[in-house]
């Protein structure tokens, strides 16, 4: 499997916070105002998954297959076609300043790999932009 990472991002948020948000995909319905109104109807989750609806691939759903406590989320593909695997990463810098990564794992033949490296990044650097945007502070 090869890996690919975003860009390190900062979090004005405690990592206890930005842990419990996104350790409970539920949280994901007080965000559904920031994802285009077009693109909403793509999504469905519940506590541990989310199925996302994409032209290219048809439905990707992922669950949450391990939770370290403030530290890191990991993901993992469910009845795709391709097996990967996602890691939020979370480390803490001062109360109000933590900083996150998100990284892919994805097994890929070397041709495919070098075609999709730079739109793997870009996604993933815009998936870190996003997570540093929510209001932490203000989910119950």
């Amino acid at each position: 499997m090869r890996t690919y990472e975003s860009n390190e991002v900062s979090i004005k948020s405690s990592s206890e916070k930005v842990f419990r948000t996104l350790s409970d995909l539920n949280n994901l319905e007080k965000f559904m105002d920031k994802i285009p109104e077009d693109r909403r109807k793509d999504f469905s989750f519940d506590k541990d998954s989310i199925c996302i609806h994409t032209d290219q691939m048809g439905d990707v759903s992922l669950h949450i297959t391990e939770r370290e406590h403030n530290k890191s989320i990991q993901f993992s593909s469910k009845e795709s076609m391709i097996d990967f695997h996602f890691l939020v990463s979370l480390e803490e810098k001062d109360v109000s300043d933590t900083r996150a990564k998100v990284a892919l794992s994805v097994d890929l033949n070397p041709i495919m790999a070098s075609m999709v490296e730079s739109p793997i990044r870009e996604s993933l650097d815009k998936m870190a932009d996003f997570l540093s945007t929510l209001p932490y502070d203000k989910i119950d």
